[in-house]
């Protein structure tokens, strides 16, 4: 029920039966989830705070974490339209370059993916969300 709700599924029943579980890609993505999910993938990555939108995007490094743009699907143009909107409204978290081909995605190794949840908390407390 939640994949249908939030756009990221559905699933087919046969009465009270499960016949299939369908993954779609999220249309619509929050980009605070999605920073959460870069943090969550720095840390998983032994503190992996700078990396590129091109190994974001390749799926297939062994890794201890996992690309947002894997979890979500993710492409190449949506996440770096979501990646300009943080660094743009939240540059105390996330800083973006992309200049001649070369993308460089920097967190901050002072916050944390605990610090994300607690300013969604807050911007869902203050109905921002």
């Amino acid at each position: 029920d939640l994949g249908s709700k939030v756009g990221l599924g559905s699933v087919e029943k046969k009465g009270a039966r499960l016949v299939s579980i369908s993954r779609n890609r999220w249309i619509d993505p929050n980009p605070l989830v999605i920073l959460y999910g870069l943090y969550k993938f720095a840390e998983k990555c032994e503190g992996y705070y700078q990396f590129t939108l091109t190994r974001l995007l390749d799926h297939d490094i062994e890794s201890d974490g996992v690309s947002p743009t894997e979890i979500f699907t993710i492409d190449k143009k949506n996440m770096k339209e979501i990646l300009y909107t943080l660094s743009q409204n939240y540059p105390e978290y996330i800083n973006i370059s992309f200049t001649h081909d070369l993308d460089n995605i920097t967190l901050q190794k002072e916050k944390k993916a605990e610090d994300i949840l607690d300013l969604i908390i807050k911007q869902y407390r203050d109905g921002n969300l």
